[in-house]
């Protein structure tokens, strides 16, 4: 009988366990939820109650069952590696209802109140990883912040400068930014708020980072994607399939919800007919070519004639990516071949030839100009310029444009000179640097019907840079 009521008495306990296990906070937990975002970090001391929320907001988030306690599957997400960014705006926005935009398609993107108030940002990398070479790195880092160039207004340059608008560095542990790399953190970056660390990238270098999609170790080129887009303004997304999504994974494309939450901060990029594939000055006569369109138009401006690209090229040519005049010659860059035509209609001997023949590495150019005063012409390729002086590579080449030139001209459409200046186009802008003092201002509105003059410092009457051209430059092209 004894044994009876023993019995029934442990049952009774082994049952009030299992339907109502005893709560516990876990200390660990809590450094997670508070370090991203689920919980105050202010708060010294937790409620269990407060805790079983935090749990549960954390577990809405990561969209698996929502049990209040840290269960098995609660654990592997605390043990996955992920950005270190807080989610604090994903778990308001789902207390407060998913958004929607006006097609009625949720939206999951969350856009911070933080943005940049210019469209030229400049980056620089303070601190390279041991890992990978420099140049690699740097590689990939610019296409990180074409990736978000191609769908924004947007312009990205890298900037030797201190005061450059982003700042990358490679990092391990404590790096002195109150946020010390702890395991299963990858990286993390800071809103352009305008305080401390305001739009810089922190990597953390106690990780293996790769640059195969299919390596052991974090793929440098997604994750600087998703920090970069923190950088803009952009926290993380609750769509799974979205570069700004917690988590990181091998992706190096912008999902539909990631492009939609960038133009929500800076609209989308424009694609007016203002933004030019080539421009050159030949005896006061503005060239501009779009394609396979030409409008020809006068250096001080009125309507502008149009015609096909076919009716300006010598019959060798289909189209062009660079050109410049060099007195009544002109130098068209098709790929990595320079073509140069005297008096624009005949092809001058020993021409077509390679960009690596005059000592430019082989590749294309995005634009070039001549300087006459230097006796140098000038080959922009990404944020860095060739020079070309005498025929021969000058030896500091190549070097960043914002070095010389100023960080606005940086990924300028086209250029082409007028008097004393270089007219730089970039987008529905234009900007003029005086070859005599070494400025650059601007920026200037541009549009097909202007008068050019107003892009440079000093009015047009005749075009003595032209002139002068023919002259200095005479002996690069012979």
């Amino acid at each position: 009988m004894v044994s009876l009521q023993v019995f029934f008495a442990v049952f009774s306990w082994v049952v009030v366990c299992q339907t109502a296990p005893v709560q516990f906070i876990n200390s660990d937990a809590v450094n997670w939820l508070k370090t991203f975002g689920y919980l105050k970090k202010g708060n010294s001391t937790v409620e269990l109650k407060e805790y079983q929320n935090a749990l549960k907001r954390l577990q809405s988030v990561y969209e698996i069952p929502v049990t209040g306690e840290v269960d098995l599957q609660t654990e592997i997400v605390m043990l996955s590696p992920r950005c270190g960014n807080p989610d604090e705006e994903v778990t308001s926005m789902l207390s407060n209802g998913r958004e929607k935009d006006q097609s009625k398609i949720k939206k999951r993107y969350v856009k911070s109140s933080s943005k940049w108030n210019k469209n030229d940002i400049s980056y620089k990398i303070s601190q390279y990883s041991s890992q990978l070479p420099v140049e690699t790195q740097r590689n990939i880092i610019r296409l990180a912040f074409m990736t978000w160039e191609e769908v924004t207004p947007l312009t990205f340059y890298e900037s030797t400068n201190q005061d450059a608008d982003t700042e990358i560095g490679f990092y391990i542990g404590d790096h002195n930014d109150g946020s010390p790399f702890t395991k299963g953190i990858i990286a993390h970056a800071f809103l352009p708020d305008n305080k401390a660390f305001s739009g810089d990238v922190h990597v953390n270098e106690a990780n293996r980072i790769v640059t195969d999609p299919n390596g052991n170790g974090y793929y440098l080129l997604s994750v600087m994607i998703h920090e970069i887009g923190h950088t803009l303004g952009l926290e993380h997304s609750l769509d799974k399939g979205a570069m700004m999504y917690h988590a990181y994974g091998t992706r190096t494309t912008l999902s539909a919800d990631d492009i939609a939450g960038i133009q929500a901060l800076y609209l989308q990029k424009s694609n007016s007919p203002s933004s030019y594939d080539v421009i050159y000055n030949k005896n006061d006569i503005i060239y501009l070519v779009k394609g396979e369109r030409v409008f020809r138009q006068h250096v001080s401006g009125g309507s502008s004639e149009e015609f096909h690209l076919s009716q300006l090229l010598p019959n060798n040519l289909e189209r062009i990516d660079a050109a410049t005049v060099i007195g009544e010659n002109v130098i068209f860059i098709t790929g990595d071949q320079l073509w140069k035509f005297e008096d624009g209609l005949f092809l001058a001997h020993s021409y077509p030839t390679s960009l690596s023949s005059i000592n430019i590495p082989g590749g294309q150019v995005d634009t070039m100009f001549a300087i006459p005063s230097e006796s140098s012409l000038y080959f922009f390729r990404g944020n860095s310029y060739y020079r070309l002086g005498g025929g021969e590579l000058v030896v500091d080449s190549p070097r960043l444009i914002s070095e010389k030139f100023g960080s606005s001209v940086a990924g300028s459409d086209a250029a082409f000179a007028h008097n004393s200046d270089i007219i730089f186009v970039k987008g529905t802008l234009c900007y003029s640097y005086d070859t005599v003092t070494g400025s650059t201002n601007g920026p200037h509105d541009f549009s097909i019907d202007m008068d050019f003059t107003k892009c440079g410092s000093i009015q047009l009457l005749v075009s003595p840079l032209l002139i002068a051209t023919s002259v200095v430059l005479r002996f690069v092209f012979s």
